[in-house]
C-alpha cells in the first residue's frame, strides 16, 4: 500500500482507514518503527477499528515524515497512475483497472474530463461482448481486447503526465484550422445565399452536422483514439 493510493481514495470519498493501516504496516516492513507508525499498524488487530483513532495516528504518523496531502487533482492523478502502472506490470486487473478508471469520472462529478475515456471503453466493451448492434469500433475486437486496453493504458499514463485541460478529450481536430478546437452538432453553417433564404422563408429545413467553431468546417477528427489523441498533444 502507498501513501498515493491513500491521498486518491480520499480525495475521491472513499473508505480509506483500512488503506492507511496497509500503509503503516508497510512502513514497518519496510524498517520505520516509529511510535505512531506502530500504533497506527497496530489498529488492524482490531476487528473494527476507531475511524478517529485511524485519523488522529495517520496524522501524526504523517507529521513525523513531514508529508501533507496533496492538492485534489494531483491526488487523483497519482492514484489514476498508480492504477496504470499495476496494470501495465500485471498486478491488477485490467478489468479492476478500467472499473476503478471509470469510476473517477462519475467520483469527480464529472469535471475531469479525460477519465471519460475509461467510461467510453466501458461502453464499447459491452457492446463488443453482446454484440450490440450499435457497436462501430472497428479498432476493439474479441481478439485483441487485452492488447488494445494496455495500449490505452499506456498512452493514458502520457496524457495523466502531460499537462493538458481537464476537457481535452471533448476538443477536437479540425482538419482546416489544424489545431483543437471545440465543436457543435448545430445547422450547417456553409450554405449558400439561396439556401439560407429558403430555410427562412420555411421552405427547407436546415441540415444539421458536427461544425468546428472557429472556422464552421465539418472536417473533424474527434480525440476517440489513441493516434488522435497523439496528435491533439503536439498541437497544445
Amino acid at each position: 500500500m502507498t501513501l498515493d493510493h491513500v491521498w486518491g481514495l480520499k480525495a475521491l470519498s472513499k473508505p480509506y482507514d483500512q488503506a492507511c493501516i496497509d500503509w503503516a504496516e508497510q512502513l514497518l516492513i519496510n524498517g520505520n518503527s516509529s511510535d505512531n507508525v506502530l500504533i497506527l499498524a497496530s489498529l488492524g488487530l482490531d476487528k473494527s477499528p476507531e475511524r478517529n483513532e485511524v485519523d488522529k495516528y495517520f496524522e501524526r504518523a504523517l507529521q513525523d515524515l513531514r508529508e501533507t496531502e496533496p492538492e485534489y487533482f494531483d491526488a487523483i492523478k497519482k492514484y489514476a497512475l498508480e492504477l496504470c502502472h499495476k496494470a501495465v506490470e500485471g498486478h491488477l486487473s485490467q478489468e479492476e483497472t478500467i472499473n476503478s478508471l471509470a469510476e473517477i469520472y462519475s467520483c469527480t462529478n464529472y469535471d475531469y474530463g479525460i477519465f471519460s475515456i475509461w467510461t467510453d471503453l466501458l461502453d464499447e466493451l459491452y457492446l463488443l461482448e453482446n454484440e450490440g448492434e450499435y457497436y462501430s469500433h472497428l479498432e476493439l475486437t474479441k481478439v485483441n481486447k487485452s492488447v488494445y486496453i494496455e495500449k490505452q493504458l499506456r498512452h493514458f499514463i502520457v496524457l495523466l503526465n502531460s499537462k493538458v485541460p481537464h476537457d481535452f478529450v471533448h476538443l477536437s481536430i479540425c482538419e482546416e484550422c489544424n489545431k483543437l478546437v471545440k465543436v457543435s452538432w448545430q445547422p450547417k453553417t456553409r450554405i449558400s445565399v439561396f439556401r439560407k433564404l429558403l430555410q427562412i422563408f420555411k421552405f427547407l429545413e436546415p441540415q444539421y452536422c458536427t461544425e468546428c467553431l472557429v472556422c464552421g468546417s465539418t472536417h473533424i477528427v474527434h480525440l476517440q483514439t489513441v493516434e488522435a489523441r497523439e496528435k491533439a498533444l503536439k498541437m497544445l
